[in-house]
């Protein structure tokens, strides 16, 4: 877990909170998006129940994340422009997604396995095939691996180089025997290693949920800050960074009691995302808080 001495940001030269918990805060990230569901025949089977079936996407799969990013635009996909946006510009999302859904049966241990099992048998029937006739943007499978985080990751700086790891795994059930439906429900699993997922050796940061998109963005901020200790409401853990009492107290840190919608200036400040001083979003402010003048100059507050 990210100790709190890591928000004092001149107190070690290494670990800063700006450098991110087990994702940079100041890169171009990718995720592979999976939708999965377990069939509630199966739900009782035992964990040596196997098999695969498949039907179609949530119609707005597409919208959720840009497969590609330009600089000097502005995203498009809901979510790719969320984190461009609170961050001016420094920290890119981007997605793909498989294009269908995966119908598992049993799901032991959270399932997550065997969803890495059967994207494992679609590479080897014709690994060079996998994204043109899986993904819905035939992403090369390289974009999925641009950063190198462990295992020295928690407030220490990131290198973006590729590491033979996938830096991100986002698995979206639509129908799960242990998560709530309602509002939502999810785990972040760290540094998982596998001899072999789509011919990388493991995952660096891995979530599965159920619920509303804004979960993807709860979940994504564990990798930026850290484990339970940065909820607040439910799901929050025994030694909770911000009160527990308050469901809605910092909008990124929020449980089940409350969703993530907005980042807000503590987010910035602690992540080292600075704003711009030109409404053309060309020249960056050199001061985390800072004003402008009836000029344009930047004044310190």
């Amino acid at each position: 877990m990210l100790s709190l001495f890591c928000y004092g940001k001149q107190m070690f030269a290494q670990q800063n909170s700006e450098n991110g918990y087990s994702i940079n805060p100041n890169s171009t990230n990718k995720l592979l998006i999976i939708w999965a569901e377990a069939n509630p025949a199966t739900f009782d089977q035992p964990s040596s129940v196997t098999g695969y079936g498949t039907t179609a996407l949530p119609s707005d799969a597409h919208e959720y994340f840009d497969a590609t990013y330009t600089p000097g635009t502005t995203p498009t996909a809901y979510l790719t422009k969320y984190f461009y946006e609170m961050s001016f510009g420094k920290h890119i999302v981007l997605a793909d997604y498989l294009n269908h859904t995966v119908q598992v049966k049993g799901v032991s241990g959270g399932g997550y396995s065997k969803i890495l099992t059967y994207l494992q048998e679609l590479y080897n029937a014709n690994p060079s095939q996998f994204s043109s006739n899986y993904l819905g943007n035939n992403s090369p499978l390289p974009d999925f691996d641009q950063n190198n985080i462990y295992p020295n990751y928690r407030g220490v700086p990131k290198a973006p180089i590729s590491n033979g790891k996938i830096d991100g795994i986002i698995i979206i059930w639509t129908k799960h025997p242990s998560f709530g439906t309602a509002s939502g429900d999810g785990y972040t699993i760290r540094g998982y290693n596998n001899s072999s997922i789509l011919g990388f050796t493991g995952v660096e940061n891995m979530a599965a949920f159920t619920g509303q998109q804004s979960f993807i963005i709860q979940e994504y901020f564990h990798g930026l800050y850290g484990g339970n200790e940065y909820h607040t409401g439910a799901g929050a853990g025994d030694h909770t960074f911000m009160t527990r009492t308050n469901p809605f107290g910092i909008s990124s840190q929020v449980g089940g009691a409350g969703i993530s919608q907005a980042a807000i200036g503590w987010d910035r400040d602690r992540l080292g995302w600075y704003g711009w001083k030109d409404l053309n979003q060309s020249v960056r402010k050199t001061h985390l808080i800072s004003a402008l003048d009836v000029t344009g100059n930047e004044l310190q507050v």
